[in-house]
């Protein structure tokens, strides 16, 4: 009996196809929706874009679709008729899919339940949120006498609403107050900069040496131990979305101060008056003693 009907219903599909009531060709759109009035069993689950879930431009729609039929009518009907997927983004127009990277067919006694996995990048989208929807049915084309027989009959769907959100691709913004350019300094430089976002990791480096980390989002750091002479600096961080921005590199100078000089000329010369005043002393003594001896004699 079952053979019986299977031979009828392969003969109507035949008759179907020529007179142009099943689409056989693999348009790229499907439609217009007919909704089913009974249920199959089928299914349609949707792994991503994720139920609620923020995604960013290009979105992966990936979903497998539960087609569940009738045995002997799958082996003797399918591809030809029966299996018309699509997908169709903010209910717009339903898009067919026709390559699916895994099919997998599971017998259930007289049923067959077969497994169409497809993962598919979609045009860009709009920041916001959406709908998508997958559909799976089958699609009808009419006739050039009775084109409103063309019809899409929907036996299974699945919407999940997303939001997108553009990836952040702009670098970190690193504005360097200290040390200035061309600047010279004679002691311990502080180097203090700001950021004009949150940073994941700020790293600085001295001469084009290896990064030195910065802790704890300290941005006024004491540099130490600075040779005399030209050096540089650049600041790197990178935000939460991995961008990593770079500061002007800033030149400076470390000129270290010099000794005060001995004062030897000064004390030579203090020296030089106070002996020529102690000579005088002495010789205006010895004169006045000798004065003081004639007038006795």
């Amino acid at each position: 009996m079952k053979k019986t009907m299977g031979v009828v219903l392969l003969f109507l599909l035949l008759i179907a196809l020529v007179l142009g009531v099943v689409e056989a060709s693999k348009n790229d759109k499907l439609g217009p929706i007919v909704w089913s009035s009974g249920t199959s069993g089928s299914n349609i689950q949707i792994l991503s874009p994720q139920k609620n879930g923020t995604t960013s431009n290009p979105v992966q729609l990936h979903f497998c679709a539960h087609v569940r039929a009738w045995a002997w009518y799958w082996e003797q009907a399918y591809p030809d008729v029966g299996v018309d997927i699509g997908y169709s983004i903010d209910n717009g127009d339903i898009y067919r899919v026709n390559e699916f990277y895994k099919q997998r067919k599971t017998p259930d006694g007289d049923l067959v339940t077969v497994e169409f996995w497809a993962n598919i990048t979609l045009p860009n989208i709009t920041e916001g949120t959406h709908t998508i929807t997958v559909y799976y049915g089958t699609q009808y084309s009419g006739t050039a006498s009775n084109p409103s027989l063309k019809k899409y009959i929907v036996i299974a769907y699945s919407t999940v609403e997303f939001t997108v959100k553009n990836k952040d691709t702009t670098p970190p913004n690193i504005t360097v107050e200290s040390p200035t350019h061309n600047t010279t300094y004679t002691d311990e430089i502080q180097l203090t900069f700001t950021i004009n976002e949150t940073a994941t990791q700020v790293k600085y480096s001295i001469d084009g040496n290896e990064n030195i980390t910065i802790q704890a989002n300290n941005f006024n750091i004491t540099l130490f131990d600075l040779t005399e002479g030209t050096h540089n600096i650049t600041v790197y961080a990178q935000d939460q979305e991995a961008n990593i921005g770079a500061s002007e590199t800033i030149t400076f100078n470390i000129t270290f101060p010099k000794p005060e000089p001995f004062p030897t000329l000064t004390i030579a010369a203090a020296t030089i008056v106070a002996l020529t005043l102690i000579s005088l002393l002495i010789y205006f003594k010895k004169h006045k003693q000798k004065n003081t001896t004639d007038k006795k004699h």
